[in-house]
């Protein structure tokens, strides 16, 4: 290899990029553009590009840098992002009986509700939608397990009954699609310590827990509050039961 392509090959190695700067220029007649500015470690010249369109983002530029602002941030022409405050994240798996024909069998819709508008609120946040119906025994064995529960079964013996998971969902797919939108730290929200176990066992998910809001007082034991009693005693959902809850099943 000659020296030149000795030299070439250094540089390609070890040549490093970074933008400095970004901002709009408007044109009369060829639309706007966002210039990016580029320095590098190998030399004093400073290269652009001319993105056309929002969806072209330089990773160097919006990268958190030393005593970084939200000022020094527009100036430079980084996107502020939110990431100051931590995204608050609801993992949901499907719930066709209560979400689309509106069962008050079981929480679920409202559980929807109340994250989505939670997170609405918050400013910063996503619902993580799953297709696992009936905690992953599909709609068929949930209705059989509704049969059962006619009949005296609470919803875990109803699983069981029917050689059953008690809970058979997986998180794994929901940690990939939040590593797809860069959430590496969160705000879970959730009263399942299944689904805490799973994503806080992944090493680079830094998961910060966030309560449910449970439902108000019915003021008397119906369905929707017997399903909530077996989640606490025999799921250990870390639900805090309305105190006539409690004092119902003392007796």
């Amino acid at each position: 290899m000659s020296p030149q392509a000795i030299e070439t090959n250094n540089i390609e190695k070890n040549l490093k990029v970074r933008c400095e700067v970004r901002c709009r220029i408007p044109t009369a007649d060829k639309g706007e553009f966002y210039v990016h500015l580029y320095s590098n470690n190998l030399n004093d010249k400073q290269h652009l590009a001319i993105v056309a369109g929002p969806y072209i983002y330089s990773k160097s530029l919006n990268e958190v840098r030393e005593n970084d602002t939200d000022e020094k941030r527009l100036i430079r022409g980084a996107t502020i992002k939110p990431n100051k405050k931590i995204p608050l994240v609801r993992i949901h798996s499907e719930c066709f009986t209560s979400e689309t024909i509106f069962s008050s069998r079981c929480d679920c819709a409202e559980q929807l509700e109340r994250s989505m508008r939670k997170i609405q609120e918050y400013g910063n946040g996503v619902v993580v939608y799953l297709r696992q119906e009936g905690r992953n025994i599909g709609l068929l064995n949930k209705m059989m397990a509704y049969n059962l529960q006619d009949n005296g079964y609470d919803t875990v013996e109803a699983n069981i009954k029917l050689n059953q998971p008690v809970d058979g969902r997986n998180y794994t797919i929901a940690a990939r699609i939040l590593e797809d939108l860069q959430i590496d730290t969160l705000r879970l929200l959730t009263n399942n310590p299944d689904k805490i176990e799973q994503l806080t066992s992944l090493d680079d998910m830094n998961t910060i827990i966030e309560p449910e809001i449970v439902p108000e007082e019915h003021g008397k034991l119906t369905e929707l509050e017997k399903y909530l009693q077996t989640k606490v005693e025999s799921m250990n959902h870390d639900i805090p039961l309305p105190e006539y809850l409690i004092h119902y099943h003392a007796k």
